[in-house]
């Protein structure tokens, strides 16, 4: 029978009917994600519910992509054949009714999870799994929560024009099968709306339950590349400087070094633990000053690392920004400012400055010696539990990060092989403590109780937060001692006592606080508030204090420069916290979805997409952000809403004119 059965199929239309929806499903993809028809590549960010990649697709790809998809439609179709037809030899109609209508289920899901599979397949190099099924259908949800904030319009659009697809492909397989009896029915057709309103209606509820985090899919794909703003003449409001005008340094000289510990993942609140998880940075903080409330500008390294040399906010594109070699608005990096004092310049990182493309604006001319994963002769490490950086080492076929005791040394090096130890400046990007928190095999584990666990970056399950935060604090305790010996050996060569030495986190690290792991979202204080001293030199008169206010991470490198008395470039955004408050601390993160945020205190106003969900949070009264004032106090929401648009306006604005970035210098804001 089933011989007889598989003679019956139609493979030729099983096969130009594969064809056509994987050409469809290839279309899609050209045409909605940023395709480039100059240079036929096509810009795709995915998300495997928590999982990021950014990537350009060039054809061949793009062909790979279209012919797994006939492969894997064509599939479906034959097995779908096969079981309707061994299901039409039934001699029981209500039997045959009940199988078909599971059929036609299963074949949805099936087609489903072979458009999310695709994806996934090119991003983890595997294949269908338990994840991968509940990804595919938290999809689903997801599309719809998306159009329903964004679009109701758009949402029935989609309904509409999803039942429409079905039925064209019910009457290609009704023609395949050279059959009359429809399978799907008016009937059919009625019940699958009721069904899609009805989980429409329950994903909705269930994304809105404060327990609930909600995780980005495949849809924050258009989402995130879809920052909307009103333009503005950047020129005529703000007081721009025109390029001509820069800062001359050519008659200062000064003799101090400046070193910055650059640190992953480093939450404002370690220095509260008992026992100290850094106590000997903790030991330091008397004799520097101490910036209780130092916001990150990002919560994502691509964006908060290159900011912070640069001094200046990330938000330079309504898409997904990635740096380039040629930008005419790249402006001055530290390096750069003392380069022209006739500075030694370094900066040695123990990450792959690749990802992000963050090496097109890291490596510049103002870097005389640039070391980074890839230069390393040792060994590196890939955590497979990161995925978003092992599916990028994967896929571009480079490193991961290097061990930071090896950082170090390099480092060490690099001073000892230096003529003149007072004229240098030197950062330091340290990764030990990134997901999942490297451990040397001898290292000391004072925090337990600790072991191996499974869990991928951003999803690992709350009933293992005990351990994966202890192996965090374990991290740092080691880093710690790292850094300790660092200072010894400064101080062994007598640098310590005159050099600036500042240590700042790039980010904090969430442990489901607000019901979300790790970093690259939302930015509650947890995530943005970073831990951040500096140590001024002995030769300069500055009182050594705890600064209550919060200040842009921004404002420290403008704050080096003050320390030092040298003019910072006009590039800067920062301002010096040692000359004036800023009024405002702006937010902006675009990676596991797209968030921004604004405090000007003691209120905090933090706004997620898509639907611009709100949270409003007194930092003075409420530090741990528990209680969303946004419903009491739409006066402070509005006033809030406002002054960031207002920035947002400005720097769009500024950065998506060329004849503007190519003239004048980045707007400045208090």
């Amino acid at each position: 029978m089933l011989k007889a059965v598989a003679l019956q199929i139609n493979w030729q239309g099983d096969a130009a009917i594969a064809f056509i929806l994987s050409s469809i499903e290839t279309g899609v993809l050209f045409k909605v994600f940023n395709c480039s028809r100059d240079e036929l590549r096509v810009f795709i960010t995915l998300k495997f519910r928590h999982l990021e990649k950014s990537s350009s697709l060039d054809v061949t790809e793009l062909l790979s992509l279209f012919l797994q998809g006939t492969v894997i439609w064509f599939c479906i179709l034959v097995f779908y054949n096969f079981v309707a037809l061994v299901v039409d030899r039934s001699e029981h109609a209500l039997f045959r009714r009940a199988l078909k209508t599971c059929l036609w289920t299963c074949f949805g899901i099936a087609g489903w999870l072979q458009i999310t599979n695709l994806y996934y397949m090119w991003y983890n190099e595997k294949f269908l799994n338990r994840e991968l099924i509940i990804f595919g259908l938290q999809q689903l949800g997801y599309v719809s929560w998306f159009l329903e904030q964004s679009s109701p319009s758009s949402l029935l659009f989609f309904v509409i024009a999803a039942i429409g697809i079905l039925s064209l492909i019910q009457w290609g397989l009704v023609k395949t099968f050279h059959r009359r009896n429809l399978f799907f029915s008016p009937k059919i057709v009625k019940m699958l709306s009721i069904a899609t309103i009805v989980y429409i209606i329950v994903f909705n509820v269930w994304l809105k339950q404060p327990w609930q985090y909600r995780k980005s899919g495949i849809i924050a794909m258009v989402s995130s590349s879809m920052t909307k703003y009103k333009k503005i003449d950047v020129v005529g409001d703000y007081s721009l400087i025109p390029r001509e005008r820069r800062v001359s340094y050519t008659n200062l000289s000064i003799e101090t070094p400046v070193i910055v510990l650059y640190v992953e993942s480093m939450r404002y609140d370690l220095a509260g633990y008992e026992p100290s998880p850094i106590p000997y940075l903790k030991s330091l903080i008397p004799q520097s000053i101490f910036f209780e409330r130092a916001y990150a500008v990002s919560s994502h390294s691509n964006y908060a690392d290159v900011s912070f040399w640069y001094s200046q906010f990330p938000l330079r594109s309504p898409k997904f920004y990635f740096y380039r070699k040629d930008s005419l608005h790249r402006g001055t990096s530290l390096f750069e400012v003392f380069k022209a004092l006739n500075y030694k310049t370094a900066y040695i990182s123990s990450q792959n400055e690749s990802w992000g493309k963050m090496i097109n604006w890291m490596k510049n001319p103002g870097v005389d010696f640039f070391y980074h994963a890839p230069d390393h002769q040792g060994k590196t490490y890939i955590d497979e539990k990161d995925s978003g950086l092992a599916g990028f080492a994967k896929k571009v076929k480079t490193v991961g990060a290097i061990p930071d005791v090896e950082t170090l040394e390099v480092a060490r090096q690099w001073i000892t092989n230096l003529h003149d130890k007072q004229q240098f400046v030197l950062g330091i990007n340290l990764q030990d403590p990134h997901y999942s928190y490297y451990l040397p095999e001898d290292a000391e584990t004072p925090f337990q109780p600790m072991k191996e666990f499974q869990g991928l970056f951003g999803t690992w399950p709350r009933a293992n937060l005990e351990i994966v935060r202890n192996r965090y604090l374990n991290s740092f305790y080691n880093l710690d001692k790292l850094i300790e010996n660092f200072v010894l050996f400064l101080k062994e060569e007598e640098i310590w006592d005159d050099c600036l030495f500042l240590v700042v986190g790039d980010n904090g690290e969430a442990f489901y606080e607000h019901g979300y792991p790790n970093h690259a979202g939302a930015m509650h204080d947890e995530v943005s508030r970073t831990f951040a001293f500096m140590k001024p030199p002995e030769t300069v008169d500055i009182k050594k204090a705890t600064i209550p206010f919060p200040v842009s991470h921004i404002d420290l490198i403008s704050g080096i420069l003050d320390v030092l008395n040298v003019p910072q470039p006009y590039s800067f955004q920062g301002i010096s916290p040692f000359k004036q408050k800023r009024k405002d601390i702006y937010l902006y993160a675009d990676a596991m979805g797209r968030y921004d945020g604004i405090i000007r205190w003691p209120w905090k106003l933090l706004r997620s997409y898509p639907g611009e969900e709100l949270e409003l949070y007194n930092l003075e009264t409420d530090p741990l952000e528990k209680v969303n004032h946004a419903l009491e106090n739409k006066d402070v929401v509005s006033e809030l809403k406002e002054r960031f648009d207002e920035w947002k306006n400005a720097q769009l604005s500024y950065y998506t004119q060329p004849e503007v970035y190519s003239s004048y210098h980045p707007p400045q804001f208090e």
